[in-house]
């Protein structure tokens, strides 16, 4: 089994068990041929989960070249940056390098900590970590920042959206000096002037963020990585329940009512885990070593941005389409249901197609008929569930 055989099956995600994949992968593109569990786990150990990474690199620039690519105000991308914790087999291996998170109820699993950052107005998956719960999610963004603003020198400047647990004196200046732009939602006593501002009767203010020392779990001793003092600007957003939140930006010229509708749209993050998790199955890995357990999160990553580019098509074709009618509400794509019709495809499209275009129309045609009705201004409820051990639900049906 070569690199591209291998690449697809992982990117088209080993949710059964491996001997029912690989029948079934070579069963459409080979019958005649064979392979064992053993062969297939053999080829495995050669490929690095690197190869995805830099595949989803790939995928990340050619898409910000392409006239698919839009932009906020045609001014900065939107990334919203949030981290998750995403379970893992229980093997050993995994909780040496990754670690073991317990509670006062349970015995404890292991657990990963993971990042991304993700364009919520294209939908797509800019970078993602999955690293040891010992890393913060800070640390983890400060490197995805660094390897994302080295590669971006051609692409319009960003505007990252964040919340409560980023705040810092370092990542902000970091942003500001490079040119991009900021939108952090910050705790009442994150620090003095920032205490200072939520006592006061002022809507908006002038801060000066100072450089910190601190100490890491290990106890040792840090410090910010720049000297000097940034100012940055802090205002006061009253929300619908009555409570306040207070956003720290370097935007000089935004309104209230813009910076709360783009910390808004930070939420685009947080339900695309819910999609990952739930839809591509994120934390259904098909190995227990460390190395096969990255390959599976960056696959599932890389995966999930080529689906969403169909999805993305086919819906702006809809939206399109529904201009003429006249119906009471509008119509978007059903991404669980298309997950699922296009799981398999990508194994058609790479290695069966001679006119990928043709079907690839004839995909979006069929995606399109699976919609729901966007219902304006709904809200549920938000409730803190403990973990559990069960991940599959009868009355909630996967999508692979």
């Amino acid at each position: 089994m070569g690199f591209t055989q291998l690449a697809t099956m992982l990117i088209n995600r080993l949710v059964k068990g491996i001997s029912v994949e690989i029948f079934t992968f070579l069963n459409s593109v080979t019958p005649e041929r064979t392979c064992t569990k053993q062969a297939f786990s053999k080829a495995r150990k050669k490929l690095k989960h690197t190869a995805f990474i830099e595949l989803n690199a790939f995928y990340v620039t050619a898409f910000y070249e392409s006239t698919l690519y839009r932009s906020y105000q045609n001014k900065f991308r939107l990334l919203a940056v949030d981290g998750s914790l995403c379970q893992l087999p229980a093997a050993k291996q995994l909780i040496t390098h990754f670690g073991q998170w317990k509670n006062k109820t349970a015995k404890g699993m292991p657990m990963g900590r993971a990042s991304l950052v993700y364009d919520v107005y294209n939908r797509v998956v800019v970078s993602g970590r999955l690293a040891s719960l010992e890393k913060s999610e800070t640390d983890l963004f400060r490197e995805q920042y660094e390897h994302i603003s080295s590669q971006s020198d051609t692409l319009d400047k960003s505007l990252y959206l964040m919340d409560r647990g980023y705040p810092s004196h370092d990542l902000c200046t970091m942003m500001a000096r490079n040119g991009d732009f900021f939108l952090i939602r910050c705790k009442k006593d994150f620090c003095k002037p920032v205490t200072e501002f939520v006592h006061s009767d002022k809507q908006e203010a002038l801060i000066l963020l100072n450089p910190t020392l601190w100490y890491t779990k290990k106890g040792e001793k840090r410090g910010s990585r720049f000297k000097e003092p940034l100012t940055v600007r802090i205002v006061r957003i009253k929300l619908s329940a009555g409570r306040y939140e207070y956003l720290l930006t370097n935007m000089e010229q935004a309104s209230h009512d813009e910076l709360n509708e783009l910390y808004a749209l930070r939420w685009g993050v947080e339900t695309y885990y819910d999609y990952l998790k739930d839809s591509m199955e994120l934390e259904n890995f098909s190995a227990k070593t460390v190395e096969g357990v990255l390959q599976d999160f960056h696959a599932c990553l890389l995966g999930s941005n080529l689906v969403n580019m169909l999805i993305n098509e086919a819906e702006e074709e809809l939206q399109e389409q529904q201009t003429d009618k006249k119906n009471k509400y509008t119509y978007q794509i059903n991404r669980k249901t298309a997950t699922g019709i296009l799981r398999n495809q990508v194994i058609s499209i790479l290695f069966l197609e001679k006119d990928i275009p043709a079907k690839l129309e004839q995909l979006k045609k069929q995606i399109k008929s699976s919609k729901t009705a966007i219902v304006p201004h709904r809200k549920f409820p938000r409730f803190k569930k403990r973990r559990s051990a069960r991940k599959f639900h009868m009355p909630k049906k996967k999508a692979l």
